[in-house]
């Protein structure tokens, strides 16, 4: 169904917007859910499936869709027959899509999720601090004291300006933390880095997939590591300037080959074989 592609591809969209953190995928996630709901009963207002309903009906106005009233071999309208109706198979659609994004989109992180909440809600230093003391051990820091210095004197520029949505959590994250000192900047920080549990898995096999080919199907684990690492963190080749690595290597003393150990050369079999031992 086009429109519940259409769905998938929202959340893919908002997804992968820079700076994008937990609370704002759950956010996208249960708007996705919203409309699939509205899909139950219904064709989604203004979608494809709205658009070819009316058409047919314009086209067949005499078509009382018998297919759809045919009886069925079983009593369970989701279950594959050889004889399905229309509606069966769109229901079967959109149940899979909410099990998957109900399952997938699991964060499994459900403590940490509402203390970013609370925490780009705070309105008082207070507020803040009794909702962040409990992470700050997970977050390594150990300098309570510290901790709630830097938030009474820093609070007021924290603070997310009013005309941002209570439900911009990344938005609302992202200027709490420019406005912080250390050590509360060190603990923000954590949160923008958190991702759903299987992403970082994702992330990697779409990477593994890119990286090798059929003309590279093996590779020593410190190689991969490296081209993982790079292809993670490094800039793209159209930004890549190779000029510092180029001046440091023409720099280098010993950038060439040296010449072969005569006397290792020597002992080799092939040399043996082929070659004169004076060699």
């Amino acid at each position: 169904m086009v429109d519940t592609c259409c769905i998938f591809r929202y959340i893919e969209k908002e997804a992968q917007k820079p700076g994008i953190i937990i609370p704002d995928i759950l956010k996208y996630r249960d708007t996705a859910l919203q409309k699939l709901n509205i899909m139950q009963t219904e064709p989604y207002p203004g979608g494809q499936e709205e658009l070819l309903t009316k058409k047919i009906a314009e086209l067949h106005p005499e078509n009382d869709e018998a297919v759809d009233n045919t009886p069925r071999r079983t009593h369970n309208t989701n279950v594959t027959t050889f004889r399905r109706g229309k509606q069966p198979i769109r229901q079967e659609v959109i149940d899979s899509s909410r099990n998957i994004l109900q399952t997938r989109l699991n964060e499994e992180q459900t403590e940490i999720v509402t203390t970013i909440m609370n925490l780009t809600s705070a309105k008082r230093a207070i507020e803040f601090i009794n909702i962040a003391l409990p992470q700050l051990e997970s977050s390594g820091i150990s300098d309570k004291q510290a901790f709630i210095d830097a938030v009474l004197e820093n609070f007021t520029e924290m603070l997310p300006d009013t005309h941002i949505p209570a439900r911009d959590y990344g938005v609302r994250l992202y200027q709490m933390l420019r406005g912080s000192k250390q050590p509360v900047t060190k603990f923000l920080s954590g949160f923008c880095v958190l991702c759903p549990h299987s992403m970082t898995v994702e992330r990697c096999v779409s990477t593994y997939n890119m990286l090798f080919s059929n003309l590279r199907m093996a590779t020593s684990e410190n190689t991969l590591n490296d081209r993982l690492l790079i292809h993670w963190n490094g800039v793209p080749t159209s930004q890549f300037d190779p000029s510092p690595m180029v001046q440091e290597f023409l720099q280098k003393k010993q950038r060439r080959m040296n010449l072969p150990n005569l006397s290792s050369y020597a002992e080799r079999d092939f040399v043996k074989k082929f070659f004169t031992s004076d060699c």
